[in-house]
């Protein structure tokens, strides 16, 4: 399983209190689920991945093509 960052307010009280950070990092490891407080900043555009991985599509380009659509659709 790969790790995934939560935010720690989602947890019940209890495990919140223990965390002592507003996220958490929780991983699987042979059967153990690990929680480690998160104090660093996450930079979430360098973990994306997918279809637009390494893209020129900027967010003008996105809108851009958006308006288009609805004008079509007018």
């Amino acid at each position: 399983m790969n790790e995934i960052i939560l935010n720690a307010n989602t947890l019940p009280e209890p495990l919140f209190e223990l965390v002592g950070a507003d996220k958490v990092r929780i991983s699987k490891s042979d059967g153990t689920i690990i929680m480690t407080p998160v104090n660093e900043e996450i930079d979430y555009i360098e973990e994306l991945y997918g279809s637009c991985a390494g893209s020129v599509l900027t967010v003008e380009k996105f809108l851009e093509w958006t308006r288009e659509d609805w004008e079509i659709d007018e």
